[in-house]
């Protein structure tokens, strides 16, 4: 196996070197990149490496874009990533690779050793214009403090740049790096590192060491940061950050070798310079920060395995030569002297060499087994820089993950080809162009055109002049060992071709079928140009259907050799499209007599013919005048016709309405108010016809042709008739003379009596003298029936009616409304007796408002109301009276009624002599006294003399029970003393039945 290079990855004891650095500053490394998306269009990327002990990042990142042409300035915002960042985690994930439970500054708990955040940025610009030099740049504030390779690190901004040529280089995409930064390394360990950049356009690139730079502004002003004073002193060359001038840069590969002397916090600023044909075309920098540490570790190696290169090789240089177009694979072998080393192997093949494949045994031991496999094409050859990152996990002190980068760089050999098989025309020439190699010698394989037919044998680029199809053979000089270094190339002769197609014509929509003729025993195809109305465009016999609105097609036809473009033959093919006719009249109605003159436009080359041809005066033109004989609808139809087209047919209807005599009939006399049904004659027949009578008051319809007419006056009228849609139309006159008749009306028109009340009702009207008779209905409760003043006395409400006739033989009818109001009520009894020291109150029922009694009296509460009170006082001399009331309603009507009042002289008591306790109405056995009495002694004894019951309270009676006990049905004794009102004593005795 041979050896690549050797890297201390764990510390075995550790001294961490973390000088204070101020909050604000956060800037530990960035790079700006740059991808071509489409024409002067192209998307920037700004990742940017952010010390978790600084301030946060920012939130967008503001790119200047200017060019040293035209001093353009454009400034574009690039905003942060929200999706995935490679290798597919989330943006601003920290790149220090940690052991389980070591945390740094970016943990949760932090810790004390310096971590970094990795944040990507993007936003698309487009350039104004092209120019050989753009640069896109931008900065941030602040570097961090803690950096000892340069001078004031703190109060220097991190200025990162890309260029561009556009002019030169339109399309280009600047490299990229496939290797995350990796900020730790231990001092006085030989240390090596690759950013593992690649170019998307397999352009060459260059590396080199650059100061870092600090700037500002748009378009920016830089300036390089001047390093730090130390011994030996820092500089570009060797010693960029302290090794004791053991820094060396590759500048094919980009591997940086050299080790650090002391621990320090330095940055390395990279460029890569990408050429094209050997000129300049673009350029990109990396700004990094390096950590490095006080530890003691053991050292993996990575050894390329010889046995395993297949159809490829390695030089003494430790480069992998492999061919284009040629699978090819090795192997290698990663250890650690250190037998509890935990290796863990990754690489950038996926970015750099897609479709290679890149396999790993024994990962996580202190041997790792890693194969690469690649069929690269011939669009894959140059120098790809591979990179294989080698991280030991076993987690000595401090806890750190440490990484080594190797690199093996591989170059893809070109193969000998001829750039390509072609064909060409019978006398043309072709070019030949040989790649991959040099110092060429041409052959021609037999059956071809003679090797003369080259302009040279030993060039890259003869041109050939075959005459029939040939081989030609090209071999290299100068190639690498295992590759290709001969090639063929065929150059297919084609000879010419005919096309024959004749111009046609056709009509519109009518679709016909073409045939070119085709004369070549080649294989060819064929394309028409355009495809419009065309079946298909790369057959020889397509269908075409022109439309509407073009008159004449154009067809270019080309017929090619199949396989050569270049030898075809062209035709053009005019077809000239009839586009066909149209009759601009819409189905129409007219009156009889009238014409039709047929409005339209079409080709002269049709040949026309109308059918029916009755009322046509040209059958064959297209625009006829056509004058119909009849009523009714016909349908016209004219048609095309062209010889090889269909025919063409085309229609309208015409409608014949008739023109109506009207004759409104003989004038008429009628009486005011009565009727007259109309009967006019219109003539010739037709279901169709509208009819208006003008004025049309006094019509019950108007529209009708046979209305009622009922006006009061005179009417002069006419009838108007039309068809529906010709509006063929007539009219005639009638006179309606109405005679008015002799109004009648009442005296009053309208009365209000009570029942029964007499009223008299005069009939008044100027024109007596005209009255030929009149009688009144109904004949009751009226005077006389035959009378112009009656007297009328109604029980009820109702119309009295009068019907009259005048001389001229018009009746004439005349009701009035005798409204009887409700009749005065009232409702009381005969008579009343009054005890002494009682009252009563008069409530007649009634309907009355107003009240008048009499006589008035001092046992009379009040003469006008309708319920007076009259009292008893006692004492007085005892008079009886008869009280008279005269009531009358709101409406006038009266009625009058009497109450007798008898006054007694004394008070009086009663019992009931049956009773039943409970809850009815004789529930308590009480005294009933009429008038005032006072009780001395009330009680009640059973059958065996025992008293269940007494009291000397008038008002309290017996419940049926006797010490809380219900008393048996039966007969009871009760004795009764009171006085009477006048002082009288009053006594009772008697039986009284008790009912259970």
């Amino acid at each position: 196996m041979k050896k690549i290079t050797t890297c201390l990855l764990v510390c075995m004891s550790l001294v961490f070197f973390v000088p204070n650095e101020a909050k604000a500053s956060h800037c530990a490394g960035a790079e700006l990149l740059f991808q071509w998306l489409h024409d002067s269009t192209y998307q920037l990327f700004y990742k940017f490496y952010r010390d978790c002990n600084g301030i946060s990042e920012p939130t967008s990142v503001s790119v200047c874009c200017n060019n040293n042409c035209n001093s353009t300035t454009i400034s574009v915002t690039l905003n942060k990533v929200t999706t995935l960042i490679p290798p597919g985690v989330n943006n601003g994930t920290e790149v220090s690779r940690l052991c389980p439970g070591t945390h740094t500054t970016c943990g949760t708990p932090a810790g004390s050793t310096p971590g970094y955040r990795e944040w990507w940025y993007t936003g698309n610009v487009t350039l104004s214009s092209r120019c050989d030099h753009w640069t896109f740049s931008t900065y941030q504030s602040a570097r961090n403090a803690s950096i000892t390779n340069l001078s004031n690190p703190g109060g220097q901004n991190l200025y990162t740049e890309a260029t561009l040529d556009n002019l030169d280089a339109q399309g280009d995409t600047s490299p990229f790096f496939s290797v995350k930064p990796v900020p730790y390394i231990c001092a006085n360990v030989p240390y090596t590192y690759n950013n593992g950049a690649y170019d998307l356009n397999n352009d060459s690139m260059a590396f080199q060491i650059v100061a870092p730079n600090g700037g500002s502004g748009c378009p920016p002003t830089t300036n390089a940061i001047a390093f730090a004073t130390t011994t030996p002193a820092f500089n570009l060359t060797d010693n960029p950050l302290q090794t004791n001038n053991t820094f060396s840069i590759n500048a094919q590969s980009g591997l940086m070798s050299f080790t650090p002397s002391t621990t320090q916090i330095a940055v390395v600023t990279v460029r890569v310079d990408e050429y094209r044909n050997g000129r300049k075309i673009g350029s990109v920098m990396r700004d990094i920060q390096i950590i490095v540490l006080t530890c003691n570790v053991q050292q993996p190696t990575v050894d390329i395995t010889t046995a395993s290169l297949n159809n490829c090789t390695l030089d003494a240089n430790g480069n992998i030569t492999a061919c284009a177009g040629t699978p090819f694979s090795f192997c290698w072998a990663a250890t650690t002297p250190d037998t509890a080393g935990i290796l863990v192997c990754y690489d950038n093949s996926a970015t750099i060499m897609p479709n290679s494949v890149v396999s790993y045994t024994n990962q996580t031991t202190d041997t790792v087994t890693g194969c690469f496999s690649w069929w690269p094409t011939v669009y894959d050859t140059g120098y790809k820089i591979f990179t294989i990152t080698v991280s030991d996990s076993s987690c000595h002190p401090p806890g750190l993950l440490f990484s080594q980068t190797f690199s093996i760089p591989i170059y893809v050999w070109p193969a000998t080809n001829i750039l390509n098989d072609t064909a060409i025309c019978s006398g043309d020439t072709a070019s030949l162009l040989a790649v991959g190699g040099g110092d060429f010698t041409w052959a021609v394989l037999p059956g071809g055109s003679p090797l003369s037919t080259l302009s040279c044998t030993n060039c890259a680029n003869p041109v050939a002049t075959p005459t029939v199809t040939t081989q030609y053979v090209v071999t290299s000089g100068i190639t690498n060992a295992i590759c290709k270094n001969k090639d063929t190339v065929t150059v297919t002769v084609i000879q010419p071709i005919q096309v024959i197609l004749h111009d046609t014509t056709t009509c519109v929509n009518n679709s016909m079928q073409l045939n070119v003729v085709v004369n070549t025993t080649n294989n060819y195809a064929i394309q028409w140009s355009p495809s419009t109305g065309l079946s298909s465009s790369t057959i020889t016999n397509p269908i075409v259907t022109p439309a509407a609105g073009t008159s004449v097609y154009t067809y270019y036809i080309t017929v090619s050799a199949v396989g050569s473009a270049a030898c075809a033959a062209h035709d053009t093919f005019h077809l000239t499209v009839l586009q066909g006719y149209d009759i601009y009249n819409h189905d129409t109605t007219i009156c009889l007599g009238k014409s039709v003159q047929i409005n339209g436009f079409g080709d002269p080359a049709y040949n026309y013919s109308w059918s029916p041809g009755t009322g046509v005066n040209n059958t064959l033109i297209l625009t006829p005048t056509i004058t119909p004989t009849a009523v009714g609808s016909t349908v016209y139809t004219v048609t095309a016709t062209y010889p090889g087209c269909k025919d063409s047919l085309n229609s309208i209807k015409v409608t014949v309405e008739p023109i109506p005599t009207v004759v409104a009939g003989a004038n008429r006399q009628i009486c005011s108010g009565d009727t007259v049904h109309l009967a006019p004659t219109v003539t010739p027949p037709f279901p169709g016809y509208q009819y208006s009578w003008v004025p049309g008051s006094g019509l019950d319809n108007p529209n009708s042709l046979n209305p009622i007419y009922s006006g009061l006056f005179t009417a002069h009228l006419t009838l108007n008739v039309q068809t529906p849609v010709a509006h063929c139309s007539s009219a005639d006159s009638l006179v309606i003379n109405v005679i008015k008749k002799a109004f009648l009306h009442f005296s009053p028109a309208y009365t209000n009596v009570c029942p029964y009340d007499t009223v008299t009702i005069s009939i008044l009207t100027d024109t007596t003298d005209k009255l030929a008779g009149f009688v009144w209905t109904p004949n009751n409760f009226i005077s006389d029936v035959h009378s112009l003043s009656p007297q009328l006395w109604p029980p009820t409400s109702g119309y009295y009616t009068v019907y009259a006739s005048d001389t001229a033989g018009c009746h004439d009818t005349l009701s009035t409304y005798i409204n009887i109001w409700p009749a005065a009520i009232l409702d009381m009894p005969d008579s009343v007796t009054i005890y002494p020291g009682d009252s009563y109150q008069i409530t007649p029922g009634t309907n009355c408002t107003y009240f008048n009694w009499s006589p008035a009296s001092s046992y009379l509460s009040d003469t006008s109301v309708a319920n007076p009170i009259i009292n008893n006082p006692g004492g007085s001399p005892i008079v009886n009276t008869k009280f008279t009331v005269v009531a009358s309603t709101e409406n006038g009507c009266t009625i009058t009624d009497s109450i007798k009042v008898y006054l007694a002289s004394d008070s009086y008591i009663q019992l009931p002599n049956v009773f039943k306790p409970g809850t009815g109405v004789n529930s308590v056995l009480k005294i009933l006294h009429l008038g005032e009495a006072t009780l001395k002694s009330f009680s009640i004894y059973n059958r065996w003399g025992t008293k269940v019951f007494s009291t000397n309270d008038i008002n309290v009676g017996w419940d049926g029970t006797y010490e809380g006990k219900d008393q048996p049905g039966g007969v009871y004794v009760y004795t009764i003393e009171a006085y009477s009102y006048k002082g009288n004593k009053l006594v009772k005795n008697g039986n009284v039945t008790l009912l259970r």
